[in-house]
C-alpha cells in the first residue's frame, strides 16, 4: 500500500514536471505551449476546422433528414400463432 502511494507520487512529479516544461521551457524564441498555439492559429488550421464543420454538418443533415431515405415498405404481415392444424384449445 505504501509502495503504491509512492509510486504514484513520484508519477505525479514527474507529470507536473513534464507540464511546467513544456509550458515555460524556450525551444527558440517560443515554448512549446507557445509553438502550439501558433500551428492551431494559423490560417490553414482555421480552414480545416470550417471544412471538417461543413463535412459535420452534412452528414448530421443526410443521417437526420428520413423524408426521402426511409422507403414506404407497406404494413407488416404478423405470422399466425395459432396451435398447429388450426384445431382451438378449448
Amino acid at each position: 500500500m505504501i509502495a503504491m502511494l509512492g509510486r504514484r507520487s513520484l508519477e505525479l512529479l514527474v507529470f507536473c514536471f513534464a507540464v511546467y516544461a513544456f509550458a515555460f521551457t524556450p525551444l527558440g524564441e517560443r515554448s512549446a505551449w507557445q509553438h502550439l498555439l501558433a500551428v492551431v492559429q494559423s490560417p490553414e488550421a482555421r480552414h480545416a476546422k470550417e471544412e471538417a464543420e461543413q463535412a459535420a454538418r452534412r452528414l448530421k443533415r443526410e443521417l437526420l433528414d428520413d423524408e426521402d431515405t426511409v422507403p414506404s415498405q407497406g404494413s407488416p404481415t404478423l405470422p399466425d400463432f395459432g396451435p398447429p392444424g388450426g384445431r382451438s384449445l378449448n
